[in-house]
């Protein structure tokens, strides 16, 4: 399995300007450049083959050396682009069966090594920022100080945010950060992979076919791993709990999935699909805790009575 070099330049290229613009701008703004990175890598994985993917990271990785300095290409290639290539490699991994058909790598699979590498980035940051839970809690209210003086503190009426609420912010955020973080990554590198695998699909480029992603599954397991993350974060301290809480909540992020992809699976052919679809989402942007708790406690259900059954 050969690469196609000049399409692994141009992909490795694109992600480097993209990279490149989002250490500017609003914070929003920044974050999502920075999912948007792995778009080029995974196009060029998906449309040619894995090793395409690889050599435009690696190209990739290299321009941002030349350009800027060996601490952010290494940032580039740890955080984002080899992260995006090896989910594009899991993606296409198949073998021949003895009746000659391909099985490929199950969905759920690459799902959860997502969570996990995600996970595993936010961790890397969380220790960068600071090594003790207490440099963390420095670092999280330095952010919320230079938030508030950007303007991001006016509350109505033009009052400001008191030292008390400045600390109970802090401390809110410095808990809940970690997970949060980690299942935010996940989702915007699970959205770009789907985004370049349907444009290689429509392209006629998709180098394997498309899976059912309403009926993917979760391996054997998972649900151990979340109760053994869970039950780390009420018996650790510190740091070591922190960084558990962004496990946590990729692999409760998973489960938040799992769940609509069994509301979309077992709605298939129903003449409510559409507005039970429709308010579904709505509920889970608008009441975000409670909706998916339940998507996710949907999920946990499915794992041991099957709710998509085969008509």
């Amino acid at each position: 399995m050969k690469p196609n070099i000049p399409i692994a330049l141009g992909a490795g290229i694109v992600a480097t300007v993209v990279f490149l613009s989002a250490t500017t701008g609003p914070t929003i703004a920044r974050l999502l450049l920075l999912a948007a990175v792995t778009l080029p890598i995974a196009l060029a994985g998906y449309s040619y083959n894995a090793a395409t993917g690889f050599a435009a990271a690696a190209a990739g990785t290299l321009l941002i050396v030349a350009l800027t300095t060996l601490p952010a290409g290494l940032a580039f290639a740890l955080t984002l682009a080899f992260p995006a290539a090896i989910i594009v490699y899991l993606t296409l991994l198949h073998r021949e069966s003895t009746d000659g058909e391909s099985e490929w790598y199950p969905i759920g699979r690459v799902i959860v090594a997502t969570a996990l590498m995600s996970a595993t980035i936010v961790a890397a940051g969380l220790l960068i920022a600071g090594t003790t839970s207490d440099g963390l809690h420095t670092a999280v209210r330095a952010s919320i100080d230079t938030m508030v003086k950007s303007g991001f503190g006016g509350l109505p009426g033009g009052g400001s945010l008191s030292e008390a609420d400045l600390v109970r912010a802090t401390d809110i955020m410095t808990q809940i950060l970690p997970g949060a973080s980690a299942a935010f990554w996940m989702l915007c590198i699970l959205t770009c992979q789907w985004i370049a695998a349907r444009v290689a699909l429509a392209s006629g480029q998709l180098t394997r076919p498309w899976p059912d992603l309403a009926a993917f599954s979760l391996p054997v397991g998972t649900q151990l791993i979340l109760s053994a993350a869970i039950a780390a974060t009420l018996v650790l301290e510190g740091m070591p709990r922190i960084i558990v809480t962004g496990y946590v909540g990729a692999l409760y992020a998973i489960y938040v999935l799992m769940g609509l992809a069994i509301v979309h699976y077992v709605s298939r052919g129903a003449f409510w699909r559409g507005p039970a679809l429709s308010a579904l989402y709505v509920l889970l942007i608008v009441f975000n805790s409670g909706a998916s708790l339940l998507l996710a406690l949907l999920a946990l259900a499915d794992s041991f009575i099957p709710i998509r059954r085969k008509p």
